[in-house]
């Protein structure tokens, strides 16, 4: 249930995020489609500023029909730019509306028409920057907050058993997907708002500093994500158990094929206490394994399960069920550290012995 409510949560998120931010995308889509469009005659048959009330804010809007002549077929078309977007400022709609006035007064206003489809035609081609990169700041934040959740969410997976063993995915492995996923978004975030400024300070338009704030700020997200997922935690792995472990009972770490040989790690159990009534306990460890290998068996390094630690009857009130399989060490002259917690719904231990 919390798994779905978190699905739907981040969705949301996500879907407002891409949405908005993809309006972007698509009108710069549009607009380098039109670069090579001919420009011909238009004459307006309706240029007003429309407002719309909502609440306490009102938004913007330049309204335009207009006729022009392709070949020797007449259209009518009503888009003026590839960046309509209603704003709750005046200046851009009215600043157009009195520039085309003057030249429909004078008969030389003009449209930009799609020499494919003539149907299609644009009044007005400047590139908005500053509301573009506004729209950025929906992709950024708001995208970020759902693309992170949801592929926290695909990655942190409960326990689940498959023939007869458990498969528990690394602690970790949320967050490093929600990492890799995030350096994906930013990069197309930092593209647009790198290529919406240019644009917008080739054009002289003092908002260009908004898509260029924004493209900043995407470089700093794939700068700390990526050094998240190239240093902190280069791989995630899935340790697989069997339904009981006895002494010596074989363990297996499954890891992505990008991990590269030699394996140099330890490993132990530890009994965390995690509880809220005994924050600060330090965890009990148990004696560490050591793992040397020169090679992967299809992925896996299989190892002699680590002795579980031992506490005394004093210690076990502060100590939940729950415990942790904790690898330190290289692998593929890389450093590795990572955790595994096996959930007190699991029962891993020694068999109990009849009466």
């Amino acid at each position: 249930m919390q798994r779905t409510g978190g699905l739907f949560f981040f969705g949301i998120f996500a879907i407002a995020g891409l949405a908005i931010g993809g309006m972007s995308i698509r009108s710069l889509g549009l607009w380098f489609g039109s670069l090579d469009w001919p420009s011909v005659p238009a004459t307006a048959e309706v240029l007003r500023v429309d407002s719309n009330h909502s609440g306490n804010e009102t938004s913007y809007r330049l309204e335009c029909r207009y006729r022009y002549r392709f070949g020797a077929q007449q259209f009518v078309s009503e888009r003026v730019s590839f960046f309509e977007i209603g704003t709750n400022s005046d200046s851009y709609p009215r600043a157009l509306h009195r520039r085309l006035s003057a030249l429909n007064d004078v008969g030389r206003m003009t449209c930009f028409v799609n020499p494919t489809d003539p149907s299609q035609a644009v009044l007005d081609r400047t590139v908005r920057s500053g509301l573009m990169g506004m729209t950025l700041l929906f992709l950024i934040t708001h995208g970020s907050v759902g693309v992170a959740g949801l592929g926290y969410l695909s990655a942190a997976r409960p326990p689940r058993k498959i023939d007869g063993q458990i498969h528990i995915v690394s602690d970790h492995a949320g967050w490093r997907r929600s990492a890799a996923w995030l350096i994906w978004l930013h990069c197309i975030a930092f593209l647009t708002a790198s290529l919406i400024a240019i644009l917008g300070m080739m054009a002289g338009q003092w908002e260009a500093i908004v898509p260029l704030v924004m493209a900043i700020l995407a470089a700093t997200a794939i700068w700390f994500c990526a050094r998240y997922t190239r240093k902190k935690h280069p791989w995630a792995g899935q340790l697989i158990l069997p339904e009981t472990i006895q002494d010596e009972s074989k363990l297996r770490l499954r890891m992505p094929r990008s991990a590269k040989d030699p394996i140099e790690l330890e490993a132990r159990w530890s009994l965390p206490a995690a509880d809220k009534l005994h924050q600060g306990v330090a965890p009990i460890e148990g004696p560490a394994v050591s793992i040397d290998s020169k090679s992967f068996d299809h992925g896996t390094i299989t190892f002699a399960s680590p002795v579980m630690p031992s506490p005394s009857d004093d210690e076990l009130d502060a100590i939940p069920r729950n415990r942790c399989m904790e690898f330190v060490g290289m692998i593929g002259n890389r450093g590795y550290r990572d955790t595994f917690t096996v959930p007190a719904s699991i029962t891993i231990g020694k068999p109990e012995q009849p009466a």
